[in-house]
């Protein structure tokens, strides 16, 4: 009987371990690693240049799909609405940000942010499209201390 005391609470531990690690993050540290921007052809061509840049970094508020950044390509506070669509908390879900300039302005433009992979995953992939630019990279939970 007493071994299947002590096992019972090793299974237990175990249990709550497991389900404290795959709590989802309140914030995204992201980094671009890629540039890509779409030509006159239609080709995606990858490019060094341009608003966004190689190494920009930014941070995404997971309740409310702000994005901060230095770098203003990756800053929502010009955005009239930011939506998140998807808070990438189920199993196979990704989180999904939309963000939108307001729809009766003179130029109208859309940004969607995917954090791709599982809330468990270390390092997750992103893809950040605005305009006819796509950047993508890779995002890890914030610490408490870095979230601003």
């Amino acid at each position: 009987m007493k071994r299947f005391g002590v096992s019972l609470v090793a299974a237990s531990v175990a249990l709550v371990s497991t389900q404290v690690a795959a709590q989802p993050p309140t914030s995204y540290l992201c980094e671009v690693g890629n540039v890509y921007e779409l030509s006159f052809s239609g080709e995606v061509q990858q490019t060094f240049g341009g608003i966004g840049r190689r190494g920009d970094r930014f941070q995404i508020n997971v309740d409310t799909g702000e994005m901060t950044g230095e770098n203003p390509t990756f800053s929502s506070g010009r955005w009239a609405k930011t939506a998140v669509i998807d808070s990438g908390t189920s199993l196979a879900g990704s989180f999904k940000v939309m963000y939108s300039s307001p729809p009766d302005g003179e130029l109208v433009n859309v940004g969607y942010l995917e954090i791709q992979g599982t809330v468990a995953q270390p390092s997750r992939p992103f893809l950040y499209q605005l305009g006819g630019a796509l950047y993508s990279g890779t995002c890890r939970a914030a610490e408490p201390e870095q979230v601003h």
